[in-house]
């Protein structure tokens, strides 16, 4: 929208430069104030647009009067070439000016209206605003006051008050006062603007020599091309880069981030490649290592550490860090300090008193001082904060906004993979869970009471593991293999550390001996296994 804005501000002052040089060409001036009322129309309608994207206004009062004004611009536009708009022009000392006719009165008001609105827009948003956005804001009012301040000038002839028009010298100062603050406070993104054009004007260049080597050959190997040809190569010309376009501009994109944008390109492939690996990945120390590593080489963070809720301490534990040693770190920090009710409220902490994130009191900021980080980040899902990461200094220089929020979305997404991989845990657990040994027993009571009853079998197997390497993880192993192969109603208990008792309902020899064989290939990976059928009821 900005970029449209200095479009119209570019046909207004080079229509309005040919009418101040054109004094002795009547018809000339005529033209030239006709080309240039396009521009100056559409001006104050397409600002307050810019202002009101950038402010992120949801104000439907505000949305629906531009929709208006753009109704009534694009009418008024229409008189330009008629007397409503101007009914002639006339020569003053510094050149011609304008007499204005009935929709030119209309565009007069409406001029004067669309600005105030948009300073308003701007001051209000001022107040709430903080850090880099706050800088734009100052900037944008102060050029709106130098550029449409000094505009009004030019309207002033028209209703009797001989004075020069000052217009073209705001228009100079807004300009000057825009392009500061696109370099010092980053009111765009200059570098994904010169990205952007390189692209186009790659594609644009390259699509145009293709085109004229294609029209060229053909001309070469079949003679002169007549009208009808030519048009029926363009079509199809159209329809190949209509089908192309977007896979070229991808392929350019990405060699163009390679060569001149290394840092944009790496972290977004880093984040491309974190994002597609988390997904698969229900290892909360793999997941926490991935995420240090991408800060430590993409984003060149030099230390940083990940604590995490702990339900059993009730607080938060260290639990992975990159560039420190582990005795200069705390183990653990409380749940109950104003630190993490800061964190939880304002998702960042920085060590500054100024910039956008600089949130939390002074308590805070001495809490992170200890902590002997620069920034904190929270880990929060479903308004619960689940941990936090503390970043130390990012070489070679500074923390900036746009690496904060590069940064927050890693830890976004980090978060989501963290509350993912605990409720699968927690729900594998779940199915994990056998019966200790005493309510093993009375389940079994219980069943050969009911077989008696009913005259049904029922058989008990206990399957012992031996070998030296029956770790927990070994026990584990083979609780889920067991679990997953016996059916919903059978009773599965640990007796001891390696012997598991399985009891049977309805099973006889042969369902004993296929449930062997369906454990069997996964036990015997485990250790040694002994199989016996105890009791079998009838």
């Amino acid at each position: 929208m900005l970029a449209l804005f200095c479009l119209c501000a570019s046909i207004w002052s080079i229509g309005f430069f040919f009418v101040y040089i054109s004094t002795n060409d009547k018809q000339a001036a005529i033209f030239w104030n006709r080309f240039y009322s396009v521009g100056m129309i559409l001006m104050p309608i397409v600002y307050f647009h810019f202002v009101l994207l950038l402010t992120k206004t949801k104000s439907l009062i505000k949305w629906v009067v531009l929709k208006t004004a753009y109704l009534i611009g694009f009418i008024i536009i229409t008189t330009i070439p008629t007397n409503l708009f101007n009914k002639g022009l006339s020569l003053e000392y510094w050149g011609y000016s304008p007499i204005r006719g009935f929709t030119g009165n209309i565009y007069d008001f409406m001029y004067p209206l669309l600005i105030l609105l948009a300073i308003y827009q701007l001051l209000t948003s001022l107040r709430v605003s903080t850090g880099r956005q706050r800088s734009q804001i100052q900037y944008g009012i102060a050029a709106s006051l130098a550029g449409f301040g000094l505009g009004i000038t030019n309207f002033l002839p028209l209703y009797g008050i001989r004075i020069y028009p000052l217009g073209h010298i705001g228009s100079l100062i807004a300009s000057c006062l825009l392009a500061y603050s696109i370099v010092k406070h980053k009111f765009l993104d200059i570098r994904i603007i010169i990205r952007k054009a390189l692209i186009y004007t790659i594609m644009t260049l390259g699509l145009t020599f293709v085109y004229l080597s294609i029209v060229f050959m053909s001309g070469e190997i079949m003679g002169t091309i007549n009208q009808s040809q030519r048009l029926l190569m363009t079509i199809s010309f159209i329809f190949i880069v209509a089908l192309l376009f977007e896979p070229l501009r991808g392929s350019v994109q990405s060699v163009i981030d390679r060569l001149f944008f290394k840092d944009i390109y790496d972290r977004r492939m880093a984040m491309t490649e974190f994002s597609s690996s988390i997904v698969k990945t229900l290892d909360v120390e793999d997941l926490l290592d991935r995420t240090l590593q991408i800060l430590s080489m993409t984003f060149r963070v030099s230390s940083a550490f990940v604590m995490l809720y702990d339900n059993d301490r009730n607080d938060y534990a260290l639990k992975s860090f990159i560039g420190w040693e582990r005795e200069e770190l705390m183990e653990c920090y409380p749940k109950a300090d104003s630190f993490i009710d800061s964190l939880s409220n304002n998702q960042v902490i920085r060590n500054k008193t100024s910039g956008k994130y600089s949130y939390g009191d002074e308590y805070s900021r001495r809490a992170l001082r200890r902590l002997g980080a620069e920034v904190a980040i929270a880990l929060q899902t479903k308004n619960r904060l689940i941990g936090f990461v503390c970043l130390k200094e990012r070489l070679p220089s500074n923390y900036d906004a746009s690496d904060i929020e590069a940064i927050r979305a890693l830890t976004d997404q980090l978060s989501l993979a963290i509350d993912n991989a605990d409720f699968y845990h927690k729900n594998e657990q779940k199915s994990q869970y056998v019966f200790d040994s005493d309510y093993f027993q009375k389940r079994l009571d219980a069943e050969i009471e009911r077989s008696r009853q009913h005259k049904m079998p029922v058989s008990v197997l206990y399957i012992s593991l031996n070998g030296q390497d029956l770790d927990n993880k070994a026990i584990m192993k083979a609780t889920v293999s067991i679990k997953s192969k016996i059916r919903s109603f059978d009773v599965a208990g640990r007796l001891t550390r390696n012997m598991f008792g399985l009891i049977l309902p309805g099973a006889g020899q042969a369902e004993v001996r296929c449930l062997i064989s369906r454990l069997e290939p996964e036990l015997n990976t485990i250790g040694t296994v002994d199989y016996d059928v105890i009791e079998r009821f009838n």
